[in-house]
């Protein structure tokens, strides 16, 4: 794939952050330009009235220096009201410690002119994160004395990544107004286009190198929105090629399927050794599931990822693929001789394993889901920054990742679930999607036993099993984390619901082993976790979700709804009562059940032990529906507050005076 011109990196997007913050090569002398008198004295703004600050000018340019393609930004920012101030005052942001951001420039001006720069020491970068191989940094700074009238300035300079396929940028910054964006390519090593995209440019001022913008809203994020670039603002910028702008559309896409489907079927043909390891890996398969979940798990496990295993062992092995002469390519023969490949050749491997044992196989380009839903446009191979192999099941097409360490077989990523997919095929190539997990292929079963004291506090142990999409999500955020971080980041979280809880004993299980479900055990003591009301205690019945906010709390929605995936949670939990105290009036919380969303509820009080014993089996995204249009949020924020009621249920605690309650609980009626 690295022969033809949309081969694309797997940059993340800088999002706002970068905006507010980043760096600068301080390699030369640099002259700020004047403030006009004009923004000096402006006490409001004029094209967004109202607004805390507003960005004067933001000026983004694209040029090449020697053999480097690199991006040049500059932003003027007017601060209004004490608001504005203390939102701007201390700026930081994070980004892949590869991606290159030169030196560090920032100034302050004063309503009468006089300014104030930040020096070198005023700029702090720290590692935020390391895992899988790649880590983040942050780079934070502090505007001194910021005051309402205060013009602030900031410059930084950014490296492309060699591949580039495309580079994106956002125009429309979050939460604050611009008033006027200028981007330009002043120069690069390849062709190229620019395109925009939810936003209007200015006609007499942009050019085929050149988009200005005028008076662009803040955009407002939402919680559970689709990716930004399906309605913020931004600019793009192909790198195009003589081979391809000769095509239209449709021939390039045609072109791109015949060039690449004929390659992969070259490059995944079986040998002898793969055709004996397919046949000996799938001898005790019986389903074409059960053979293909063999390959798969022998593929990522049985194969050193050089992507992401950071063994000693594998440097060398790691320095000679990146010295390769042959384009990266490394034959499926090869990868299992070796033992070890990088993700591509790990997802051929398994393509000619496959392949050896009957199944049909293909290439297929994908973009990146969590920031491109659609590739199905003009131009759009250029987004096409994925690869998967499709591999037909019957008659249906099921596409698999075994390149990428921790997605179990059987789902998808979230990069690549539900993603359209370009299928490559040498004679006739098809648009397609890439399946999506059923909520009980990520399950979240919470456990809790404990025992609740005369005055309120909780104590007991939890044990919190992960598997599918939620276990992926913890692995890439824990991989590297040691047992007392992990004890602080759980810590953290709880007392973001439980300010009064205490963790201990904690302890991990099967953090970097993706074919088994994640497991988070501890001990948690919480004071005051049942509410004293006079001689009765309040007592708040599922652990779990005590005090957790409300899924939904704005009236209106400007986007749809995305949730990240279907799931299952089952929680069961069981509390020694204190004793000398029984129910007072008990009753069940409300079951909920919608189409595709359900929420269902067991309590029992076992009398002769004086222990309470509570249930909660919680369904979301039945049928695969786990996108929402903005005109079904009124009905889904109620159906989200009704399950939130119900998740919030408490009992009542009695001194023993007279008769128990019974031992089943009644149901609470059902609020429609």
């Amino acid at each position: 794939m690295h022969s033809l011109p949309f081969s694309i990196c797997a940059r993340a997007l800088l999002l706002l952050a970068v905006w507010l913050g980043t760096a600068l090569r301080s390699d030369a002398k640099f002259e700020w330009s004047p403030v006009p008198a004009a923004d000096l004295a402006a006490t409001s703004s004029a094209s967004a009235p109202g607004a805390d600050m507003e960005i004067l000018s933001a000026h983004s340019r694209m040029d090449t220096d020697n053999s480097r393609t690199f991006v040049e930004n500059r932003i003027r920012a007017k601060i209004y009201t004490r608001k504005g101030a203390e939102r701007i005052s201390l700026l930081s942001f994070e980004s892949e410690k590869r991606l290159k951001i030169w030196g560090i420039m920032a100034r302050v001006v004063k309503p009468d002119g006089s300014s104030v720069e930040l020096t070198k020491g005023d700029f702090h970068d720290s590692i935020t994160l390391k895992t899988g191989g790649i880590e983040f940094r942050r780079t934070s700074f502090a505007f001194p004395n910021v005051q309402p009238g205060d013009v602030l300035e900031y410059r930084w300079n950014e490296d492309l990544w060699d591949g580039y396929g495309y580079y994106i940028h956002y125009c429309q910054a979050e939460d604050v107004p611009t008033r006027e964006f200028t981007f330009e390519v002043l120069g690069s090593m390849r062709d190229f286009t620019v395109a925009w995209f939810n936003c209007d440019a200015d006609p007499q001022a942009s050019k085929g190198h050149k988009v200005v913008l005028r008076n662009l809203p803040p955009f407002i994020r939402e919680p559970l929105m689709p990716t930004d670039t399906e309605f913020r603002g931004w600019i793009m910028v192909q790198f195009t090629s003589n081979y391809m702008r000769y095509f239209s559309n449709a021939d390039a896409w045609d072109r791109i399927g015949e060039y690449l489907g004929e390659q992969f079927r070259l490059s995944v043909k079986p040998n002898r050794t793969v055709l004996a390891k397919a046949a000996e890996l799938t001898r005790d398969g019986k389903t074409d599931d059960e053979k293909l979940t063999s390959l798969y798990h022998f593929a990522q496990t049985g194969i050193a990822n050089l992507d992401s295993d950071e063994d000693p062992s594998l440097a060398e092995a790691k320095k000679k693929r990146e010295n390769s002469a042959n384009d990266g390519f490394q034959s499926p023969a090869k990868t299992l001789s070796r033992k070890h490949g990088n993700s591509g050749d790990i997802n051929r491997l398994f393509a000619s394993l496959a392949r050896a044992v009957g199944f049909d196989v293909r290439l297929a380009l994908s973009a990146d889901r969590t920031r491109v839903l659609r590739i199905n446009v003009p131009h759009g191979w250029y987004l096409t920054d994925r690869e998967s192999v499709a591999v037909k099941v019957g008659k249906v097409w099921r596409f698999y990742t075994p390149g990428e360490y921790l997605i179990p077989a059987g789902i998808l990523g979230p990069k690549d679930e539900g993603a359209a997919a370009f299928v490559c095929d040498e004679k006739k190539s098809w648009f397609d999607h890439m399946q999506t997990a059923t909520p009980a292929e990520t399950q979240v079963k919470r456990t809790g036993r404990f025992t609740l004291d005369a005055e309120g506090t909780l104590d007991g142990d939890v044990t919190v099993q992960s598997t599918g999409h939620q276990a992926i999500q913890i692995r890439e955020n824990w991989w590297d984390t040691s047992a007392d971080d992990a004890t602080n980041l759980v810590r953290e979280q709880l007392l973001q619901r439980l300010p009064t809880a205490e963790v201990t004993k904690l302890w991990l299980e099967a953090l970097r082993d993706p074919s088994r479900p994640f497991t988070l055990h501890y001990h948690v003591h919480v004071p005051g976790y049942a509410e004293a009301i006079g001689s009765r205690l309040s007592l708040p019945l599922n652990f779990f979700e005590s005090n957790a906010p409300a899924m939904f709390n704005g009236d209106l929605r400007r986007y749809p709804v995305f949730f990240d995936f279907a799931k299952e949670d089952h929680d069961d939990i069981d509390i020694q009562l204190p004793e000398d105290f029984v129910l007072d009036g008990a009753t069940a919380p409300a079951p909920v059940a919608a189409s595709v969303i359900h929420a269902n509820y067991q309590v029992e009080y076992l009398q002769k032990h004086h222990r309470l014993v509570y249930q909660r089996d919680y369904v979301l995204g039945d049928g695969g529906a786990i996108d929402f249009s903005k005109e079904s949020y009124p009905a889904l924020r109620k159906l989200f507050d009704r399950i939130h009621r119900s998740d919030s249920h408490q009992l009542v605690l009695k001194p023993e005076t007279g008769k128990a309650v019974a031992s089943v609980m009644p149901a609470a009626t059902s609020a429609q």
